[in-house]
């Protein structure tokens, strides 16, 4: 048998092969049911709502049992909150705004009675209650916002003043170690210049004795001659 045969052969067994497979695959799928679009349960359609648990009530009860309803969980938030010194804080700046917005409020109703006195229902001028309400002190306010006003202005001036000291210290610092450092240089100046000075006056001093010795030679020389 050639090449060929043999790989023709091949060809149709591998044929054979797969289009019994496909014939199996698709009896087994016309047996299973396969939901449609229809049949299928979405759990956002509100006709199947009573199909799904409601996890929403179950949620809602069992955060309310285990945080807002519980009273131990409530106050050791309390307490933490009570401990902390910028919520103490706050806790102060909230209350001096409510005793600004009743003094506000207190002031507003006396300024309506004063007005008008004779409408019925209105609160008199010596309410007690009006009376009792906190006031807010603004002049005590202003001089608390001068006083930190002035110390930040001592302040700040005494920092110029110092920076304005060290500035001038390190001047003086400059100028003198200049003035050292010239007063130095010139002292070594003036030994060089002196000790030339010296140097060329010792080499004068030289050249006038060689000068004599030369005289004496020549003039010795010219007595002997003179006496031969």
């Amino acid at each position: 048998m050639s090449s060929t045969d043999s790989r023709t052969t091949t060809l149709r067994a591998l044929e054979d092969y797969v289009s019994k497979s496909s014939r199996a695959d698709s009896k087994v799928a016309s047996e299973i049911e396969i939901p449609t679009k229809e049949s299928r349960v979405s759990p956002f359609d509100e006709s199947n709502q009573d199909i799904l648990p409601d996890f929403d009530a179950k949620v809602s009860e069992c955060a309310k049992e285990k945080w807002l309803d519980n009273v131990q969980f409530i106050d050791a938030i309390q307490d933490k909150v009570r401990s902390d010194p910028i919520a103490a804080k706050f806790r102060e700046t909230l209350d001096l705004i409510k005793e600004l917005q009743a003094s506000d409020t207190a002031a507003t109703a006396t300024s309506n009675n004063s007005t008008d006195e004779t409408v019925a229902g209105r609160r008199s001028l010596v309410d007690p209650a009006i009376n009792q309400q906190p006031t807010f002190d603004w002049s005590e306010m202003y001089t608390l916002s001068s006083n930190v006003l002035d110390s930040y202005s001592e302040r700040i001036e005494s920092i110029f003043n110092e920076l304005e000291r060290v500035q001038r210290f390190i001047g003086y610092w400059q100028e003198s170690g200049f003035t050292f450092d010239a007063h130095r240089g010139a002292q070594v100046v003036n030994r060089a210049e002196e000790w030339a000075k010296g140097k060329e006056q010792f080499l004068r001093y030289r050249r006038k004795q060689l000068d004599t010795t030369v005289k004496e030679i020549s003039d010795t020389v010219s007595r002997l001659e003179k006496t031969d």
